[in-house]
């Protein structure tokens, strides 16, 4: 186990994932995570969870923007492989934010959760955790870009009802 936090990034979103300390592990999510990005961070997570005796995970979500339901079901199936590693989740949603989703991610999981809408508890936890994990985390904090520059216009891949009028 290293102390190396890896960024994996598509042209839709950013994820920055690794172990800040000795069982403590570190995800950010940051704007749209397309299923490609979810399946690649679900793989990691399984890979580097497998190995632990126990795990404490903390989560920035404040920053995501959306994310496609396959990459959601893959980083949660990744999680719940691991459930017995992991022994508790503290959750970082952007303020005003109903964090239902994320009370119900750690429901699921069976594991004792926080969720917090502040960017300083969240970090004081974190420092509590693993002391030296706020100078690793500042030195990987991706840079914020605009999404609309990045993200193409999505469209259905369903085929649209046409009405015909016939003389």
């Amino acid at each position: 186990m290293t102390k190396t936090l890896h960024v994996l990034s598509d042209g839709q979103g950013t994820v920055v994932a690794g172990y800040l300390a000795a069982g403590v592990y570190y995800v950010r999510l940051v704007q749209h995570i397309s299923s490609g990005l979810g399946i690649q961070i679900a793989s990691q997570l399984r890979k580097q969870l497998a190995d632990a005796a126990t795990v404490t995970c903390f989560f920035d979500v404040a920053s995501i923007e959306g994310g496609d339901f396959a990459a959601r079901s893959a980083i949660a199936r990744a999680l719940l492989a691991n459930r017995a590693q992991v022994t508790s989740i503290t959750t970082l949603i952007a303020p005003g934010h109903i964090p239902m989703r994320a009370k119900a991610f750690v429901t699921m999981l069976e594991r004792a959760g926080q969720v917090v809408d502040s960017d300083a508890t969240f970090r004081a936890r974190l420092a509590e955790a693993a002391p030296a994990a706020a100078s690793l985390l500042d030195s990987q904090r991706p840079a914020r870009v605009s999404r609309s520059s990045i993200r193409p216009v999505s469209r259905s891949l369903r085929p649209r009802a046409r009405s015909v009028t016939h003389a």
